[in-house]
């Protein structure tokens, strides 16, 4: 039940203000994260300095602006230097990150809080026409490495027979509404929507 990850960065810890490339992460065991996110991703994202592809570290500091390029969500050709805000890690210890070598000279912005991803995940419609369409997930893709959930990514249909998915960001709050109907096509159809606030 213990994910491996605490969260937090110890930002006056010798191993974080000194070295150019480590991140001290007190109360963290990397070794489970790293059975954890082998699990999830099939043996393809480790914490190993010789994995295929390594996790990212993505930071909750209070950002000055909306870019999606500092978070690697640019779907560039996967230029990790100018990621500023999702930095892929490895392990050099139990409870130390070490930033993989193209980022380590980069405008990072690190602070306390961070959240561990092995896979970006994107909710995308798919098929059909704009009034019944499929409410697919699509996972399994790195960003921060130039993939991209059209080309690189896994994908599971949700919802089928969705005639609205909308997403609306107020203030610090997501709100999320769903509309699917049952796709009878001999009578009248028949429906229901569910909205959704995220705070």
């Amino acid at each position: 039940s213990v994910p491996g990850w605490s969260g937090f960065i110890d930002v006056n810890d010798t191993a974080t203000a000194n070295a150019a490339r480590t991140l001290k992460s007190p109360g963290s065991h990397l070794s489970i994260a790293e059975n954890t996110i082998k699990a999830l991703s099939n043996n393809h994202v480790d914490l190993t300095t010789n994995g295929v592809d390594h996790p990212a570290l993505i930071f909750k500091c209070p950002k000055p602006d909306s870019n999606l390029s500092l978070y690697g969500w640019d779907y560039g050709v996967g230029n990790l230097a100018d990621h500023a805000y999702t930095l892929a890690v490895s392990k050099s210890s139990e409870d130390t990150f070490i930033i993989d070598n193209a980022q380590q000279d980069a405008n990072r912005s690190i602070c306390e809080q961070y959240y561990l991803a092995w896979s970006a995940y994107a909710l995308v419609p798919e098929g059909g026409n704009a009034d019944d369409f499929n409410l697919t997930l699509k996972y399994n893709y790195r960003p921060w490495y130039g993939e991209r959930y059209d080309q690189n990514a896994s994908s599971s249909v949700l919802a089928e027979h969705v005639s609205t998915f909308r997403v609306m960001q107020v203030g610090e709050t997501l709100r999320v509404k769903i509309c699917v109907q049952d796709g009878n096509i001999t009578g009248e159809p028949v429906g229901f929507c569910k909205e959704k606030a995220i705070f």
